[in-house]
């Protein structure tokens, strides 16, 4: 059977795809030393949902971000390509357990750089007691423990974010989320602040905000790093390609989105941050036909 010319990868993807490839699966600790020390800083200073938005803000504001070669959209989840980051104020004894057997198990492999495995060695004792799954296991009964341990049902989240959703895509490609923190500020301008049900609103609007404006942050240091690389890029087709993304990102996800470039870009952006911050299951693109129209 033939196959048509034009639904063969291009040579570029070819190459993008030999690369990742190429590269080893290995464990990225960037994530977690920073969740650990923003934690340790303002655990009990802020509400749960004003920690976790100023958590995501830090580890966006400080983790590692890179442009490979051919890359026409950006965004990595971890330091290195098929690197994989940790969540330890999900779980963290798991990692403790299996540090040392990652690199030589039977499958699904990773490597542990040796800075990797000392920075976790530090850090991860620092969650006995205080993590998701610890604090989850001390509220339930007895016989919902037992029952999870035999397998009668699993309690499958208590190592990462729920997940299982299809966020509203369209809404930031649509109004960019400087136009979604613009009207977060208006909601906490409205709020009657005498209302006691008013107070778990402001909260969740003023976490809007700082996620918003860290999402903006994060994709304006690709464009940094875009411009960066183009200043000292050889070939003249990739020097305007790099110009291009720096362009792209200082207007997506902050703006709508105008292009279908744009749009591609916007979009990774928002599913990669939704990552980065729980690490959820089933992140759905939900109707990608409909809003990348």
């Amino acid at each position: 059977m033939k196959v048509a010319p034009d639904a063969l990868p291009s040579t570029r993807a070819q190459r993008l795809r030999e690369r990742l490839i190429a590269q080893p699966p290995s464990v990225c600790h960037e994530r977690a030393v920073i969740v650990t020390d923003v934690y340790a800083w303002l655990t009990g200073e802020l509400p749960p949902i004003l920690l976790r938005a100023h958590t995501l803000a830090a580890v966006l504001d400080g983790m590692s971000i890179f442009i490979g070669p051919d890359e026409l959209i950006v965004g990595n989840q971890a330091s290195r390509p098929r690197a994989a980051p940790l969540f330890p104020e999900y779980s963290w004894e798991w990692i403790l357990e299996e540090l040392d057997s990652l690199p030589e198990r039977a499958a699904d492999r990773y490597a542990v750089p040796p800075e990797t495995r000392n920075a976790l060695l530090q850090i991860l004792p620092q969650w006995r007691g205080k993590s998701f799954r610890d604090r989850a296991v001390r509220a339930l009964p007895e016989d919902v423990l037992k029952a999870h341990h035999s397998l009668l049902f699993l309690l499958t989240s208590l190592g990462c974010g729920v997940g299982h959703l299809a966020p509203d895509y369209a809404r930031v490609l649509g109004r960019g989320l400087e136009g979604i923190a613009e009207e977060a500020r208006a909601r906490l301008a409205a709020l009657d602040l005498t209302d006691p049900s008013a107070l778990r609103m402001r909260d969740f609007w003023q976490a809007a905000v700082v996620v918003a404006e860290a999402a903006i942050r994060f994709a304006h240091r690709f464009a940094e790093l875009a411009e960066r690389l183009a200043g000292a890029e050889d070939s003249g087709e990739r020097r305007l390609e790099l110009f291009e993304i720096a362009r792209i990102c200082r207007n997506v996800p902050a703006r709508p989105a105008e292009t279908f470039h744009e749009a591609l870009q916007a979009f990774w952006f928002i599913h990669l941050i939704i990552q980065i911050e729980a690490n959820g299951h089933s992140i759905s693109p939900g109707r990608f036909d409909q809003f990348m129209a």
